[in-house]
């Protein structure tokens, strides 16, 4: 019985996708961050130029010090990002859509939001 399973999925997989190419969201989103909440050294609370750069399905970008990175959704989720150094209470919120990368991350007291757009092309 496993084996005619098995069997089954090998054959379904060789027929290749139904639909349409899944979307790729690889490139850089150029944009701006800027701190939601936390004490001085999480950074500015202006909005200062920032870049979310996605290769291959990896994401990463950068909030004051801390570098964060990680695997993006299948559809474009931001929700895997975290920071090398772990922090309690580390969160990464955000969605690529239509070439519009909107984000926001925690990360210990800091709290933090991104919103940058791929240049068409």
């Amino acid at each position: 019985m496993r084996r005619a399973v098995l069997l089954s999925l090998l054959a379904l997989a060789a027929c290749g996708p139904d639909g349409p190419p899944a979307p790729t969201f690889d490139g850089a989103y150029n944009g701006q961050s800027w701190l939601l909440a936390g004490p001085a050294e999480c950074g500015l609370a202006a909005p200062l130029p920032n870049r979310l750069s996605v290769t291959n399905g990896e994401a990463s970008i950068q909030f004051a010090t801390v570098p964060v990175r990680g695997r993006l959704g299948a559809n474009g989720e931001l929700n895997q990002l975290r920071a090398a150094q772990p922090a309690e209470g580390a969160e990464a919120q955000g969605q690529i859509t239509s070439g519009t990368a909107e984000m926001r991350y925690r990360h210990g007291e800091c709290q933090w939001s991104f919103q940058g757009r791929r240049p068409p092309g």
